[in-house]
């Protein structure tokens, strides 16, 4: 017997009206204590490339504690077959449009937000 019933039967989930109402709680109601928030800053090109990256007014945003860019995390993780050479952010290159290029990390979700927003990248085009 499968979790929704047997098969060929309609089943159930017995949680739906707590969901409606509300009453369950996800991964992102979480709060721990001493939690950071982070936002990524993303490339508005198809392909770029990352000619300077300025966090300045970023850190100086009330609430944000760090930024981070390619520069500073060049180490290749990936971890699907077909992705050895992915990259938490662009270094260098950016190959598509929304290709994670820093991180903001804060207090809270507003000032992740308002960090990254602050952030200027400097991009060069290049052909696709």
């Amino acid at each position: 017997m499968s979790a929704g019933g047997p098969i060929g039967r309609p089943g159930g989930r017995g949680d739906l009206l707590r969901r409606a109402l509300g009453q369950v709680r996800f991964t992102d109601d979480l709060r721990l204590p001493r939690m950071l928030f982070a936002k990524l800053v993303r490339c508005p090109h198809p392909h770029a490339r990352v000619v300077r990256v300025d966090e300045s007014a970023a850190l100086a945003t009330p609430g944000v504690l760090a930024t981070l860019t390619g520069d500073e995390l060049p180490e290749r993780f990936g971890i699907l077959p077909w992705t050895p050479d992915e990259r938490a952010l662009a270094l260098g290159t950016a190959r598509f449009v929304g290709d994670a290029v820093a991180a903001v990390a804060a207090v809270d979700e507003r000032a992740a937000e308002q960090g990254a927003s602050r952030v200027r990248v400097e991009y060069e085009p290049l052909p696709a």
